[in-house]
């Protein structure tokens, strides 16, 4: 993993086994997950929970190890 300090938040990029233009993987840690996920919802954006089938989600998920998270799909694939 190689993560990055992006103004007052990190971003992580998440290496994969493989290469391909679809496994990429990225991970932004914010300050405050409910405002940006609003802002997400706002934008007509669709949040999914990829650890439980990329189920939509309409409130980020507290995962086991305590992260407080989304993920989005790229809409343009």
């Amino acid at each position: 993993m190689h993560w990055f300090k992006v103004g007052n938040g990190e971003l992580m990029l998440h290496p994969t086994d493989t290469q391909s233009n679809t496994d990429a993987v990225f991970q932004l840690i914010v300050n405050e997950v409910d405002l940006l996920f609003e802002s997400v919802l706002e934008k007509e954006l669709t949040p999914l929970d990829f650890s439980n089938g990329e189920k939509v989600i309409t409130e980020p998920t507290v995962q086991p190890w305590g992260y407080k998270e989304f993920c989005l799909r790229d809409p343009d694939g």
